[in-house]
């Protein structure tokens, strides 16, 4: 017998009488340290089901990333997307709206809802709208500033015109000896305040005083509308959005209901990671489940008993409490990757069990328990420990790659596989001393036993060099053709929505989305320092047919420029120069609105040398004077009619003041806050 051999034999000696010297220890020490382990370990592992965490911090683009994430912050919501077809194709675009409101209303109340976007409300609208009109048409709202005080305070429509008209005339006594400067500031305020009466016109186009309704969101095509909700996030469990998903589907019912000719459903990234995470834990823990029942019991079934096969289960138990130990000492946490190392002790760690008990029944057979034991020790131990180090060490190769969640799996698995042999080594023989009290035939000597041993124990059983040679060409072969096959069949599937399961809702509505807009719920982000570096890097990205659609603030506000910053303030410091108490000159009729169409005509003739534009814009705004004049003429109109008609025309004024009120309210905002609520967070950071 070789040295190593002897060494061997010593070592597997020595811990076989340890252990069977005092079995019941052994046996009550590994389930007091299992025991202990998962009490200490139980608060101490998190489950962690933040996908994020499956990264390493320490790649560049994840360090990009993080730095995205804390400065935009979480803009991962939930989309509850409302399709306004109607079965027979046509669309219901107001039950598709109502739906909106109905949910937004009630999310809204929902204590597990961070925040819900669905629409862009008439005064945030008007709040962009210093940001987002072309230079030209600010430059003229400043031009005309000397009206704004008067339009933006409460002085009612017959204020409003009196004021026009005492420019008018001015313009028609003095314009010609008046600075140029000053005659185009007194055209400008009169057009204002005539326009914003005007605006009551029928098919007047937009103005301050037009009426304007909420936008909805909606796609590009206009079919599907969309609210996005924020849902508080708990990602010590996995149900990381349990409670909201609860309260969106909850809404979205009751909106259904309500609306049974349009489709609704929930789809986002939050959502697919919560139908991902329900569907792969069921699996995980139907898997772990079926996958150890079947082994025992193939086992059982191999080996013809029961008991040898539980009790090689209570050992591997012992080490899969020590791996969720170890887990936890190690990285505190299991993510989506790392949760499912039980199943790989469940497909590795228990053969090893297998293979000790078949080697302690081949000796069972012929020796009496304790030399069985040695047999066991001294033969599968160390084919056991070489299979462990050896499926251990590629498991731990996962601690040099860069994915933070198969390093951790990586490490877990092969610590535990470890471990699970360890308990499979120590315990499973203590057990077999203990319950394993079957006799031997008495008659059998020592002579035998002493054959026995010279039998099993280093027998050379190598084949014959021809069948040798033949095994290994036919191996070789097989194996590079399953090799070929493999390599020229495979695919990367990079579509994460592939890797779902099929007839999950949250799917089929992304797939809905896309064919319907060209873009998803899911996105990419450039941060960028200024508004300036937005064009050529949207080029750039334009430029790549891999890109669909590219957004960015631009879409919302035009380029800001200092020039534009000043007119904003100006803007803005003329509309707060509105007295807190105007005199109201409530008395005003057609005829006075028709003196006034009748001064603009006289200017436009004027102006037709020297400013054709504005002659025409002067000539147009007359006309639509004259209809409003109609509108509100006694003798072609009922008492009813004629309040109706009146009204048209007080609130048009009024709304021109809201108008100028709230977007004097943008223009001293900065860039974030003057943006509606619902693209404000991916567009802006919150510290610009």
């Amino acid at each position: 017998m070789t040295e190593e051999h002897s060494f061997r034999h010593r070592s597997a000696d020595r811990l076989a009488r340890w252990i069977v010297a005092a079995p019941v220890a052994v046996v009550v020490s590994c389930l007091l340290l299992a025991t202990v382990a998962v009490a200490w370990s139980w608060n101490r592992v998190r489950l962690d089901a933040n996908t994020d965490s499956l990264m390493g911090n320490d790649r560049p683009y994840v360090a990009e990333y993080l730095r995205f994430i804390k400065e935009f912050g979480d803009l991962e919501h939930a989309w509850v997307v409302i399709d306004a077809t109607a079965p027979d194709g046509t669309l219901h675009t107001g039950s598709a709206q109502l739906a909106v409101d109905m949910i937004d209303a009630r999310l809204r109340k929902a204590p597990s809802i961070d925040y819900v976007n669905s629409r862009i409300t008439v005064p945030e609208q008007m709040r962009v709208a210093t940001w987002a009109m072309p230079t030209t048409e600010l430059a003229g709202l400043v031009e005309g500033r000397d009206a704004l005080p008067i339009l933006a305070s409460d002085a009612g429509t017959g204020s409003v015109l009196a004021d026009a008209r005492r420019r008018l005339d001015r313009l028609v006594s003095e314009g010609l000896f008046m600075p140029r400067e000053q005659a185009e500031r007194e055209g400008a305020a009169a057009f204002l305040e005539l326009a914003a009466i005007a605006s009551a016109a029928p098919n007047a186009p937009e103005f301050l005083g037009t009426p304007r309704e909420t936008r909805y969101l909606t796609s590009d095509s206009g079919r599907l509308l969309f609210i996005g909700v924020m849902p508080r996030k708990d990602f010590s469990r996995f149900e990381v959005i349990d409670e909201p998903l609860a309260a969106i589907r909850s809404a979205m019912a009751e909106a259904r209901a309500a609306n049974p000719d349009i489709s609704i459903g929930l789809t986002g990234k939050p959502v697919l990671q919560a139908d991902e995470m329900a569907t792969t834990n069921s699996d995980m823990n139907v898997s772990s489940i079926v996958g150890l029942v079947l082994c025992t019991a193939l086992f059982m079934a191999v080996f013809r008993g029961i008991k040898l096969p539980l009790l090689a289960l209570l050992a591997f138990m012992v080490g899969c409490a020590l791996t969720y130990a170890a887990a936890a000492l190690i990285y505190g946490r299991l993510n989506l990757l790392s949760i499912v190392f039980m199943l790989v002790l469940v497909g590795v760690g228990l053969d090893y069990g297998i293979h000790m008990v078949a080697r302690y029944l081949e000796a069972r057979r012929h020796l009496p328990t304790v030399p069985s034991i040695i047999h066991m020790m001294r033969t599968a131990v160390p084919s056991n420990l070489a299979g462990a180090l050896t499926s251990a060490g590629v498991f731990l190769l996962a601690w040099f790659t860069e994915f933070q969640g198969l390093r951790e799996l990586g490490v877990v698995s092969g610590i535990g596989l470890l471990l699970t042999l360890a308990a499979m080594v120590v315990m499973l023989p203590a057990l077999l001393v203990i319950f394993d009290a079957r006799l031997v035939k008495s008659t059998e000597s020592a002579a035998s036993r002493s054959a026995f041993f010279s039998q099993r124990e280093g027998v050379d059983r190598a084949l014959r060099p021809a069948a040798a040679w033949r095994a290994v060409v036919i191996s070789c072969a097989v194996a590079l053709a399953a090799g070929w096959y493999g390599f020229t069949h495979i695919r990367f599937e990079s579509n994460l929505l592939k890797l779902q399961a099929k007839g999950l809702e949250s799917v089929e509505w992304e797939h809905r989305v896309i064919d319907d807009s060209a873009s998803a719920s899911w996105f990419g982000a450039l941060i960028v320092g200024s508004m300036e570096e937005i064009p050529p890097l949207a080029d750039r990205l334009r430029a790549h047919p891999e890109v669909g659609q590219v957004r960015s603030v631009l879409d919302a506000v035009v380029m800001d420029t200092p020039q534009r910053a000043a007119l904003r303030m100006q803007f803005a410091n003329a509309v707060e120069a509105a007295p807190a108490r105007p005199r109201r000159a409530t008395e005003w009729d057609a005829d006075g609105i028709r003196s006034a169409a009748q001064r603009l005509e006289t200017l436009s003739r004027f102006a037709e040398g020297e400013a054709a534009n504005a002659a025409g814009n002067m000539r147009a705004l007359a006309q639509r004077l004259h209809t409003v004049a109609d509108l509100v003429k006694p003798a072609q109109r009922t008492p009813a009619e004629l309040e109706l008609a009146r009204s048209s025309v007080d609130n048009a004024v009024a709304r021109s003041r809201s108008a100028l009120l709230a977007m004097a309210e943008g223009a001293r905002r900065d860039l974030r806050s003057a943006l509606p609520e619902a693209v404000r967070a991916q567009m802006v950071s919150p510290g610009g």
